[in-house]
């Protein structure tokens, strides 16, 4: 998945360097996706800037962060953007930052663009 995060953010800002990650490290989840991110750079020819975030309150500086130092970003799902997706689409966009979501939910929170599982199906499916 880390690739395909890559690739579409790729095709979506042609002269891509930096890609932010938004990651709270305390997440095995997140934490494992950084990494997984972080070895597939180089060979796209990118820079990662990794941006912790451990509470709500620190949403707004972790954007200004990566509009600074980055042309794009992946948001890797972490409860705490997930919380606020509303919030964390619209520091996206206000920012002018491509971004990337883990779960479909926040494009339905206006997000550019997701990539993963639809969670919703799988619960059904686990259901039947």
């Amino acid at each position: 998945m880390s690739g395909k995060f890559l690739e579409l953010l790729q095709e979506a800002v042609p002269r891509l360097s930096t890609v932010a990650v938004i990651d709270n490290a305390d997440n095995p989840i997140t934490r494992d996706l950084a990494r997984a991110l972080n070895t597939l750079v180089p060979a796209r020819r990118l820079k990662l800037d990794v941006i912790e975030l451990r509470a709500a309150e620190a949403l707004a500086g972790a954007f200004e962060q990566a509009r600074r130092r980055a042309e794009a970003l992946v948001a890797l799902g972490a409860p705490i953007t997930l919380e606020h997706k509303e919030q964390v689409t619209k520091l996206a966009a206000r920012h002018r930052l491509p971004a990337i979501f883990l779960q479909g939910n926040y494009v339905e929170a206006v997000g550019l663009q997701s990539y993963g599982a639809d969670l919703a199906a799988m619960r059904r499916r686990g259901a039947e």
